[in-house]
């Protein structure tokens, strides 16, 4: 059985991890998911770098960029060229989706609107993904992760009362981006298989990260108050925290009642701390004396190891999570046993470990992992093989640096 996007061609001009992100989980599903970078302007996830080191060329050796443009075919065109944006065009008649995540003045600055992509190809899906939409005051802003989490008050909610906004570490709302995306992506696809009919899809990032505050902004719409930052503490459980393990590790527990609670007194050797009459058998009692409490659980764990005492906890029922890190996650025997990680051989980084998709069909297999594109690796193929370009023709375009595949930057001068 095939692949459940196969047939499916993708244009990928998008940047970074959003965009990519979104054309990853349908590159993963069997799409044809062709990205377009330009010699004078690279993704910018291949990093800032344009050296070349004894392992190979800078841009190619970024472990971001590996990870998210698996299963890809890549090609440059110089799209401030008008051979660049002509050819860009005939490659578009012959695709279903466009994915951008430039700010809404770029395209247009290229000649590339909707309304022109629309004309060339008039059922064409153009996913848009700027930071704070196509319209509204902010439209034209830049953006970045970081700003983007500030400004969508998942920051917030993260740090230490008292103390100020945090990064969460995670970049941001790109990766809900991406996710969100790749779901309005779908379901475009599904309307034109209905309806003959293709559009325009506006995303904001910005709203896309709101949309994730969960509780917080329906605390504020509902009952007009804003959360205060608390750390690992919570209103309605308790103990609710991260405590230290023997050997620098870490352990998550959450009581989610007074059952737990109790559970987990009697295996930290303390059961009169949840019996009946202790001022911390309820959980009012526990947060009025949570210094307490999670003394009590600290003298525990930090004379066991994480996983262990995980494990321990796990089968009493009572939620806990050793805090692993990355070698841990990719070392780890329910990771692996589930084959969640990918793995590639690529040019100049070798064989590589990536994070693969969360969630499995049941009727179709999973696609074999094709290691991340070199720069303008599939020139030839696309714009001589599906384009039908001569060998002559390219080669006069590489001259012109409308195509190729060394960064116009990394040349000597």
């Amino acid at each position: 059985m095939g692949l459940p996007l196969e047939g499916i061609r993708i244009v990928d001009l998008s940047m970074f991890m959003s965009g990519p992100l979104a054309t990853l989980i349908a590159a993963d599903m069997g799409a044809d998911v062709i990205k377009v970078e330009s010699l004078q302007r690279l993704d910018g996830w291949r990093g800032a770098g344009v050296g070349a080191t004894e392992a190979g060329p800078t841009w190619e050796q970024a472990p971001s960029f590996n990870w998210i443009n698996r299963n890809k075919r890549d090609i440059t065109l110089n799209l401030a060229d008008p051979r660049g944006a002509e050819l860009l065009k005939r490659l578009i008649a012959i695709a279903d989706v466009i994915v951008e995540n430039y700010t809404p003045r770029v395209l247009p600055n290229f000649g590339l609107d909707y309304e022109a992509l629309k004309a060339v190809k008039p059922d064409i899906i153009v996913l848009s993904m700027p930071g704070y939409g196509l319209t509204g005051p902010w439209r034209d802003y830049t953006s970045f992760a970081w700003t983007t989490e500030e400004m969508s008050g998942l920051s917030h909610l993260t740090g230490y009362e008292g103390g100020p906004p945090l990064f969460t570490g995670t970049t941001g709302g790109d990766p809900l981006a991406g996710l969100m995306g790749a779901v309005a992506m779908l379901s475009a696809l599904e309307h034109r298989r209905r309806t003959g009919e293709g559009q325009h899809i506006d995303l904001s990032q910005l709203e896309t990260a709101i949309a994730f505050t969960g509780d917080a902004l329906m605390e504020a719409a509902f009952n007009g108050r804003s959360p205060i930052r608390c750390g690992n503490w919570h209103p309605r459980m308790a103990p609710h925290n991260i405590y230290p393990c023997a050997e620098d590790g870490w352990l998550a527990i959450a009581c989610r009642d007074d059952a737990d609670w109790a559970r987990l007194a009697a295996a930290i050797g303390r059961p009169e701390l949840a019996a009946a009459g202790s001022p911390l058998a309820a959980l009012a009692g526990r947060q009025q004396a949570l210094a307490t409490v999670d003394e009590a659980v600290r003298a525990w764990t930090e004379k066991r190891d994480a996983r262990a005492a995980m494990q321990e906890l796990q089968a009493l029922g009572i939620p806990a999570g050793a805090v692993l890190n990355g070698p841990q996650l990719l070392a780890d025997e329910h990771l692996q046993a589930r084959s969640f990680f990918t793995t590639e051989e690529r040019a100049v980084v070798g064989l590589k470990h990536n994070p693969g998709q969360p969630f499995r069909l049941s009727r179709v297999p999973a696609r074999p992992p094709r290691p991340a594109p070199l720069l303008g690796e599939h020139n030839y193929e696309v714009l001589g093989g599906i384009l039908g370009l001569p060998d002559d023709e390219i080669r006069a375009l590489e001259d012109a640096d409308v195509t190729g595949t060394v960064p116009v930057a990394a040349r000597p001068d």
